[in-house]
Formats: structure tokens, C-alpha cells, sequence
């Protein structure tokens, strides 16, 4: 223990650069780890490495740090697109909150996967297009015909400007966040808008159910808070507009399925067959979207 408390002074945090730090979570990882790991749908809730928090800005980040872009790059995700209709519908909502702000323009999307944002907002009229690192998702985007980039940020095929680029649960995955947030700082014309969407780690929800929260998982290597949240884009450049919680959509099977995870004798009640497509609009407000603009 006292060789780990010396190798936290060595570190860095991923926001605000101190390198003071205490434990925040103990490592319970299985003994290896795998693609399956990094699926957006993965439902190994609570699994983590060791989780560390910045004694300054109170920023949690992942104790590992091994690059998790070789997994992003294989990672493939059946279950996502089984629920393509339902995220459609959170995309469009989310579209809807920026629409109050900028009614039109390029938009960008991070971290894209198969391209479900780009295509709502293709559909109310931006001019848009994505980028992703997984080459299983980009393929899908690229068959519906949707203009997304495999890679990440810097990416040579995106050279211009955009009014609007939204990063949706993906700077969780970023070992450096800061990195990502100025590159989106670059990418933006000068009165350009940010929307930012990810789980946040001090919402009742995380406090009551502890170290098993459903965001506490391998491919989660970062967690915000409204406070470190709002610092990393007020160190980025951003000024705040506003900030609320986001509501999913999901069918219910799948809710149902992630449910049994807390409540075991679900798995002894089956789900009655004409309700498992159902749509369910969920919000446990723990997660946190944040519309920022770039400062002119």
C-alpha cells in the first residue's frame, strides 16, 4: 500500500493536472478482459479497475492506464443495434434540446457509433456526419449510407468548421478528456455550441446503489460530477448555457434484463411476450447534459 500511495504522487489528474489523489473504489477486475468488455451494451455493472480521485477538483479517474482504443477499434455490439429505434428516439430528443440554441449548421458527432445521431439530425435538417473509432460500427453507419469517419480526433478527413458537435456518453471512455474537449474546441466556429452527455458519479442514484452502479464498468476509464464537468469545459474554452438530465429509451426486454442484475427473482417471472418491445422512457437523473458554446 505504501508503494501505491508513492505512485499516486506520480500521477497526474486528467483534469485539472494535480497529483494528489486517494483511493476511490478498489479494483475488482476478473483476471483478463476482452472486447466484450468495451460493448456499449455491456451489462458487467460495477466492474471496474481501481478508481482514483483527485484530492483538488474531486475528478475520479481510472488507476490503469492501458490504452483502450485497440478494443474500441474490434469492438462489436449486436445488442446496440437491436435498440437502434429506441436510441433513435433519445438522439432525437437530445437534437431537440439543441435546436433551442442553434436551429441549424454542421454538426459533428463523437464517438458516433452507427451513426443514430447523425441520421436524426440529418433528418431535421443539419448538415451531418460522425466520427468512430469501432470499424464493426462504422460499417453499419456506412450501409444505411451515413457519412461517418473511422478514427478519432485529429482525422484528416475532417478539415472543417462546425456549428455543433455533441460528444454523447463517450468522454467517460477518454483517458484524456481534456485532449478530446480541445479538439472539439478547434473544430467549432467561433460562436460554435458543445453538448456533452455523461453519467454523473455524485447522482442519488450512483450514491444508492453503490459500488454495483450500472456506469461503474471497465469501459468507464473517467467520472464527472456537475462540478468537474463544468471545470473541464471552463478549462477547454466553453462558457455555459445550460446544463439538465437527460431521459433514455429502451425497450423493455432489455430494461427487464438489466434489471435482474439488482433483482435475481425477475429471472423466475417471465416478461409477458406482447410487452418486451415495448418503449420505456427512463431518467434516474445520473446523467448529465451539458450545452456549452465556444468563446468568441
Amino acid at each position: 500500500m505504501d508503494n501505491l500511495a508513492n505512485y499516486l504522487t506520480s500521477i497526474n489528474c486528467n483534469i485539472c493536472g494535480n497529483s494528489s489523489f486517494s483511493i476511490f473504489k478498489e479494483s475488482n477486475l476478473k483476471s483478463s478482459i476482452d472486447i466484450n468488455d468495451y460493448q456499449i451494451t455491456d451489462s458487467n455493472y460495477g466492474l471496474t479497475g481501481l478508481l482514483i480521485k483527485c484530492e483538488k477538483c474531486g475528478f475520479i479517474q481510472s488507476f490503469d492506464s492501458n490504452p483502450v482504443l485497440p478494443f474500441y477499434e474490434k469492438m462489436i455490439d449486436v445488442r446496440y443495434e437491436e435498440t437502434r429505434d429506441q436510441r433513435a428516439i433519445q438522439a432525437m430528443k437530445l437534437l431537440q434540446k439543441v435546436k433551442q440554441v442553434k436551429m441549424e449548421g454542421n454538426l459533428l458527432d463523437i464517438g458516433c457509433g452507427s451513426g443514430i445521431l447523425v441520421e436524426e439530425a440529418i433528418k431535421i435538417g443539419y448538415h451531418a456526419e460522425g466520427i468512430e473509432p469501432s470499424v464493426w460500427m462504422c460499417e453499419k453507419a456506412q450501409k444505411r449510407g451515413l457519412p461517418v469517419h473511422h478514427g478519432v480526433l485529429p482525422h484528416p478527413s475532417i478539415k472543417h468548421r462546425f456549428n455543433i458537435i455533441t460528444i454523447i456518453d463517450v468522454i467517460e471512455h477518454v483517458s484524456d478528456p481534456m485532449k478530446l474537449l480541445h479538439e472539439s474546441y478547434k473544430l467549432l466556429v467561433h460562436d460554435g455550441i458543445l453538448l456533452v452527455v455523461t453519467p454523473n458519479v455524485n447522482s442519488f442514484a450512483a450514491k444508492l446503489v453503490g459500488s454495483n452502479w450500472w456506469h461503474y464498468r471497465i469501459a468507464h476509464v473517467g467520472y464527472f460530477n456537475k462540478r468537474t464537468l463544468m471545470l473541464a469545459l471552463a478549462n477547454a474554452g466553453f462558457h455555459k448555457i445550460f446544463i439538465y438530465h437527460p431521459s433514455w429509451y429502451f425497450p423493455l426486454d432489455y430494461l427487464y434484463e438489466r434489471l435482474q442484475k439488482y433483482f435475481s427473482a425477475l429471472k423466475i417471472v417471465p416478461l409477458p411476450a406482447f410487452l418486451r418491445r415495448s418503449t420505456i422512457p427512463l431518467n434516474l437523473f445520473d446523467s448529465l447534459a451539458a450545452i456549452y458554446q465556444k468563446r468568441a
